[in-house]
């Protein structure tokens, strides 16, 4: 019984700190336009809110679209056929650190402001 409480009350403090963040279209939200940097190339993915998305690099040269799964924290981002060599991050964990989201990986994190 008292697991069993304990697990409910901390269901709901889950429910009101989801429900204080906008149940993830606030502040801390995916959705949007994202730009950052690695190795000294400037990267721009966005995500929409029908869970696709789209990556661009090298001043719009390389570009990939992708559909994506979020499930709190983990994200998986399978890039359209052919595309697969242009998206080496398909399978991370991200955060939010103030109005940046950082995408970690096993080439290490990337940090990305929004637009």
């Amino acid at each position: 019984m008292k697991k069993t409480c304990t697990l409910i009350c901390a269901l709901l403090i889950l429910s009101l700190v989801l429900c204080a963040c906008g149940g993830g279209s606030g502040k801390n939200s995916l959705v949007g336009t994202w730009t950052g940097e690695k190795d000294g190339i400037t990267m721009t993915i966005t995500f929409n809110e029908d869970k696709t998305g789209s990556l661009a690099a090298l001043g719009g040269l390389l570009t990939a679209n992708f559909t994506y799964t979020d499930d709190g924290g983990k994200l998986v981002m399978t890039p359209e056929e052919g595309k697969e060599d242009y998206m080496s991050f398909n399978d991370v964990t991200y955060t939010f650190d103030g109005d940046n989201l950082l995408l970690t990986g096993e080439d290490g994190t990337i940090t990305f402001t929004k637009n």
